[in-house]
C-alpha cells in the first residue's frame, strides 16, 4: 500500500496530481484505494497482467469514437471531424502497442526505488 505522496515523490510529481491519476486508475479497476491515515493504493491484479495500454486508457479521456454526422457545408468543421478521426485511429494504435508491455516489463527497465532506501 503506497500513499499518493509516496508515489508522487518517486515520480517527481505533486501528490494532488497523483491523487487524480490514481482515482482514474481506481475507477478503471487497476488499483484499489483505501482512505485514512494508513491508506493508499495497491494494485488490484498482478503487475504482469496490467499493461501500459490499460493505464493509458484509464487516464486518457479521449477513447470514444468520433461523431460521424458532419455538416459538409463548412470546411472547417469537416476538417476538424477528419482530424478527430485520424487522432482516434492513432490513439487506437497507440493503445494496441502499449498493450504489449506490463508494469513488470517497465519495472525490469527502471529501478524506481534505488534512490530511496526506505522504499
Amino acid at each position: 500500500m503506497l500513499s499518493s505522496a509516496m508515489i508522487a515523490n518517486q515520480v517527481n510529481s505533486h501528490a494532488t496530481f497523483m491523487r487524480r491519476v490514481m482515482q482514474a486508475l481506481a475507477t478503471a479497476g487497476i488499483v484499489e484505494s483505501k482512505g485514512g491515515r494508513e491508506g493508499g493504493y495497491t494494485l488490484r491484479k498482478p503487475a504482469d497482467r496490467i499493461t501500459l495500454g490499460d493505464i493509458y486508457s484509464a487516464v486518457n479521456s479521449c477513447s470514444a469514437e468520433p461523431e460521424d454526422d458532419v455538416d459538409c457545408g463548412e470546411a472547417g468543421q469537416q476538417l476538424d471531424t477528419e482530424l478527430e478521426k485520424i487522432l482516434y485511429e492513432a490513439e487506437k494504435k497507440t493503445i494496441e502497442y502499449l498493450q504489449q508491455y506490463s508494469i513488470v516489463d517497465v519495472m525490469k527497465r527502471v529501478d524506481f526505488f534505488a534512490s530511496d532506501p526506505l522504499l
